[in-house]
């Protein structure tokens, strides 16, 4: 029984009790994941919803294999952290009926903490750091019990990811080393971390984990009306440097997130919240997810594969990075299930 099987079986009981630099050979065979977040409008009452379930039969027809959801914790000026507190056996409904719903389809899972930064000093979770012990030993504490009862309780997770966008706190490795560590003994969880896409190289612990991940909000090009050829080049010359850091670090690397904006900008600013509702806006956020998603497929052998960002339970048709569109779909189905070629929005 050869190990891409074992790993079909389940990636979280394959990984069970091993360090990382153990499992690099059979991480070498993992398939491809074609993950999809689906994400909340709140702190994520939708994930425990009925309809959850109806979302991930829509999914599976797109080729999605995977799905992620994003628990959060509120970040404060100390450097304190609030989030629902809970005991084992206790676990909010939001946490875990995802992953339950999510394993009864048959689909592998992923879950990704965040910081909510909105009402505190930091505009993004990128800003975020303490030049003050006191509220930096704050902040560790506190995450750490909070990343540990999460990982704890979400075990049953195939990837579990210890911290998001955190640009300017990557800098205090021996916390980060501790924090992987304590994550480690509680799950069986394939670890990583998500790197944004101009910051993963300061990352100086990626040996203590299982892959490299990465938010692929990467620019692939400035022109105004970039034609597919420069878009695939673009992505071309991206995959180029994550392969020359892949080999570097050798480690597997995963996209954490990959989307792009209904805008003129996705192309050049693929992280931009701004969006434009026109045709032309419409047509480029659909090529350059098809594109993206093409030049990923033809590196599989060391990238495996990105969650797409983002989903939603029900409507939230004036979201950005709406994924539901029909045209996007059918983008996302012409890649992961190349049924044929998908139509051009309207």
């Amino acid at each position: 029984m050869d190990g891409r099987f074992l790993l079909l079986l389940g990636i979280g009981l394959f990984f069970c009790g091993r360090p990382a630099a153990a499992l690099e050979p059979e991480l070498a065979s993992m398939p491809m994941f074609r993950g999809m977040t689906i994400s909340c409008q709140g702190w994520g009452a939708e994930w425990a919803d009925a309809r959850f379930a109806d979302e991930l039969t829509v999914l599976r027809e797109l080729g999605v294999n995977a799905v992620a959801t994003h628990p959060y914790a509120r970040i404060h000026a100390d450097g304190s952290l609030r989030w629902r507190s809970w005991r084992t056996g206790q676990v909010p409904d939001y946490v875990i009926q995802p992953l339950r719903t999510t394993q009864q389809a048959g689909l592998r899972k992923m879950v990704k903490p965040h910081l909510a930064y909105w009402g505190s000093p930091f505009s993004w979770r990128g800003e975020v750091d303490f030049s003050e012990p006191t509220a930096r030993r704050r902040f560790f504490d506190d995450y750490q019990r909070w990343i540990v009862a999460l990982a704890a309780d979400t075990s049953s997770a195939d990837i579990f990811v210890v911290g998001t966008e955190l640009d300017l706190m990557v800098k205090y490795e021996q916390e980060w080393r501790q924090v992987i560590a304590a994550v480690r003994a509680v799950t069986p969880a394939a670890l990583t971390y998500a790197a944004n896409w101009d910051s993963y190289q300061k990352v100086p612990f990626w040996d203590a984990l299982d892959l490299v991940g990465v938010q692929g909000y990467f620019p692939i090009s400035d022109e105004a009306a970039p034609s597919d050829a420069v878009l695939r080049a673009g992505w071309r010359k991206v995959m180029t440097g994550l392969q020359g850091f892949h080999r570097k670090v050798g480690k597997p690397l995963l996209f954490t997130e990959l989307g792009y904006n209904q805008s003129l900008q996705a192309a050049a600013q693929p992280w931009s919240y701004q969006g434009d509702r026109s045709r032309e806006a419409a047509l480029l956020q659909a090529r350059c997810l098809r594109i993206g998603l093409q030049v990923l497929a033809e590196n599989e052998a060391w990238c495996r594969g990105a969650f797409l960002w983002k989903w939603f339970v029900g409507d939230a048709a004036y979201e950005n990075f709406y994924l539901k569109k029909p045209y996007l779909t059918a983008e996302i189905r012409r890649v992961w299930l190349k049924p044929g070629a998908a139509g051009p929005p309207r």
